[in-house]
């Protein structure tokens, strides 16, 4: 046969323990095989942003280490990492990997895969890892945050907020086997104090978001029971004391890997990055059949949530801070570092809507300004690319876009509504000098139609030509004044017609 089949055993029968090594193999070795990636970003709305990229890939032979991948075989069926992806759910998701459309593998799979690429680095930075805190981190990797978001709103939590809603949590949604009455807001506050090493190893690295599992491990004890459950060698979390050693197991061998680090431990230096990573965002594993011995191409689509503010104002996914004036920027998270080359280009769709070039910044995780943008860049008022090649690269780069109205739109908005506020000013005139003592003074049906009607229709063309929802969420402010300015005309002309002070001429 000409395809060989690398998630089977020789008797045909599902060989997940295979399939993971060279899971884990190609995730360790990404930048191998994967020669170039492109990513474009059309932000389209306000709330949304059009997410396309494709991977060109490298023949595989050189970079799959297994003795079932024969010379004669052509094409191979195995697990692919194909994208990394923040947690939360995919919008409009779409995969093509040499031309198919592979179906990507349950969550359970690629948090084992997840976990067994940190035992992987363990075991080559010599450092001890047990199958308790294996599992501890597969927990950690799957957990998901729909039950947890429900119990808090707020993008960060002091220590005392975060204490109580984690004993919120866990009471809700208590661990399998824990007796209710043990768990105390004395217990959880000793908890959460006892995982601070763990939550500064990962601000190391990272800001984590309120939802991250990977700087707050409390999240992930009810997951640790019930994926425990299922193996010979079920994890128990029964009593506090053994809730305990599974956190002090973590915690010794997340230190250990900070002091192999501090020495240049290569392995060790990754086991930190990818622990905190895995919090919150995914690398995405496809089972798909691929040719060995040619290139091919990984596409994605996906529809993304748009956040407007600064970097270090998006936190959780479920929370997109608004406002009136400052939200003036659009802050894209994309991935820098998972191919020899990295190409991105953001695009702004909505032609009353341009980028603020000049302004343009890159920051790291941590939202630390990059001292330089990306290398070879090229910007518009619409459209903005870069790439490069250099090796040390952040894996991923936040992009802070500022956004402004273009200068046609803003134009014609100044000009609008200074023509309706004179308009009100022309009429506030008239109310003036109708209060002066003696004064008849009458507003006739025409003066009042030359004031109101074209200001009316001005107004409304005004409201209506954004083109997107992105135009109105930058000019809401001016929207409103429009908006406002006009009704308190309105409204005049209604008190004046009440008080007789418009003549009605009839032929």
């Amino acid at each position: 046969m000409r395809i060989v089949d690398l998630t089977v055993d020789k008797e045909g029968n599902k060989d997940d323990k295979a399939s993971i090594g060279v899971a884990v193999e190609l995730l360790n070795s990404i930048k191998e095989w994967r020669s170039r990636a492109v990513e474009r970003i059309d932000l389209t709305s306000a709330s949304w942003a059009d997410r396309r990229r494709s991977i060109q890939v490298e023949p595989l032979r050189g970079h799959i280490k297994t003795p079932k991948l024969l010379p004669h075989h052509k094409k191979a069926t195995l697990w692919l990492p194909v994208g990394n992806f923040p947690k939360g759910p995919l919008l409009d998701f779409n995969l093509e990997v040499a031309g198919e459309r592979p179906l990507l593998l349950r969550m359970n799979k690629h948090c084992n895969i997840f976990a067994q690429r940190i035992a992987f680095l363990a075991t080559k930075a010599d450092i001890p890892i047990s199958s308790e805190i294996e599992k501890f981190l597969e927990a950690i990797f799957c957990f998901t945050t729909a039950s947890w978001q429900e119990l808090h709103r707020e993008r960060r939590l002091s220590p005392e907020a975060r204490q109580e809603c984690v004993l919120k949590y866990l009471k809700k949604y208590p661990i399998g086997g824990f007796p209710d009455g043990q768990l105390s807001p004395g217990l959880v506050r000793y908890w959460d104090q006892k995982i601070e090493p763990i939550r500064n190893l990962v601000e190391l690295r990272m800001v984590p978001t309120i939802d991250n599992a990977s700087a707050n491990p409390l999240l992930a004890l009810r997951g640790a029971a019930s994926i425990s459950n299922k193996e010979s060698n079920p994890l128990l979390l029964d009593d506090e004391r053994k809730v305990e050693q599974v956190l002090d197991a973590l915690i010794d061998f997340l230190i250990a890997a900070y002091r192999k680090a501090k020495m240049n431990n290569a392995e060790a230096h990754k086991i930190l990055i990818h622990y905190a990573s895995y919090g919150d965002h995914w690398d995405a594993i496809a089972e798909c059949t691929v040719p060995v011995d040619e290139p091919f191409l990984i596409k994605t689509a996906e529809k993304r949530g748009l956040h407007l503010g600064e970097p270090g104002e998006v936190a959780s996914s479920h929370s997109k801070p608004r406002g009136w004036f400052q939200d003036r920027s659009s802050s894209q998270l994309v991935v820098w570092g998972d191919a020899q080359s990295n190409h991105v280009n953001i695009r702004v769709t909505d032609t009353n809507v341009e980028l603020k070039v000049k302004r343009l910044r890159a920051l790291t995780e941590r939202h630390r300004v990059v001292n330089e943008l990306p290398l070879y860049y090229e910007a518009t008022p619409e459209f903005i690319g870069f790439y490069d090649s250099g090796r040390k690269r952040y894996f991923r780069l936040w992009i802070d876009l500022p956004l402004r109205s273009s200068a046609v739109a803003t134009i014609s908005r100044v000009v609008i509504l200074g023509l309706i506020a004179s308009a009100l000013i022309a009429f506030g005139f008239f109310v003036f000098h109708w209060f002066d003592v003696g004064s008849g003074t009458m507003m006739s049906g025409t003066d009042v139609a030359v004031i109101l009607i074209p200001s009316a229709i001005a107004a409304s063309l005004l409201l209506i030509r954004e083109s997107s929802t992105l135009s109105t969420e930058l000019n809401k402010a001016s929207s409103m004044a429009t908006a406002m300015v006009l009704a308190v005309l309105w409204v005049c002309t209604l008190v004046a017609y009440a008080a007789q002070r418009i003549e009605w001429s009839v032929q």
